[in-house]
Parts: structure tokens; sequence; C-alpha cells
């Protein structure tokens, strides 16, 4: 058995889309690549991949790296191709502690799974989770 998906398309098609968005200099690095194909899996919930590479599609993603080197590009991109139960809503870190400046510790249930039984449950991509707070233009006091 094999995945219905073609792997080396898709990521073709995303670095065309990379280069669209962000710029002709965008472009995946070959030692990059297995990584994003595991991103593309797990957004395609494609589970003969996923077994491959051992990637529990239940579970969530934490993607790290240092500044600057693609991690905002790269999850921008993958909301081009997720399965409906994988879309992603990306939400900066420092808007979420500006919302629990202002609303408290409400903001804690907004993004907490099954914070709402009313609602559908969201996906969040958290940007800058590493971010400090030399990083705010404007720090405000607590």
């Amino acid at each position: 058995m094999t995945s219905k998906y073609n792997y080396p398309e898709i990521t073709a098609w995303l670095e065309k889309k990379g280069k669209k968005d962000f710029g002709e200099k965008f472009q995946f690095l070959e030692q990059d690549k297995t990584n994003i194909t595991k991103l593309i899996c797990y957004f395609l919930d494609d589970e003969f991949t996923a077994a491959k590479f051992k990637i529990d599609l239940s579970k969530g993603i934490l993607l790290s790296g240092p500044v600057g080197c693609g991690k905002t590009s790269l999850m921008a991109l993958m909301r081009y191709i997720p399965q409906v139960n994988k879309k992603f809503f990306m939400k900066p870190c420092r808007d979420i502690s500006f919302e629990f400046i202002k609303d408290g510790y409400e903001v804690i249930q907004r993004y907490s799974h099954g914070h709402n039984t009313h609602a559908e449950h969201k996906n969040y991509c958290f940007d800058d989770l590493g971010a400090n707070s030399s990083d705010i233009d404007h720090p405000i006091p607590i």
C-alpha cells in the first residue's frame, strides 16, 4: 500500500506558492524536506505516511527553531493544504498576552480544549511562543 498523495509535487507547489507569497528568494532547503513532508502528511491526515514516520495524527505539533528560520512562513503555507479537521488559525502569542492583561484568566479557557461545548473546536498555531518581553515594542507593566 502507498500514500494517495504525491509529496514531491505538493512540496514543489508549496515552494512555488512560497515564492509568490514571500518573494523569489524563498526556497525549501534540502535538509528540511523530510520535516516539510512530515508536516504535509500531518495536515493531509495521511495515515499511511504518518505510520511510516511514526506520527500520531491525533496529537498537536511543536515547531521550534531559531528566530528567522522560517517557522511562521512554513506554517502560513501549511494553511493551504489541511483537511477540514486540521484547519487552524494563526495567533501571535503577543496578542494572547494582551488579551490576558485585558480579560484575565478567561483567556486561558478561550484557547483551551473544550472551552465552549456549543462551538466547534478550533485549532490554533500559536506563533512566537518563545518571544520575550523585550521583543514587545511597548511593554505594558503589570
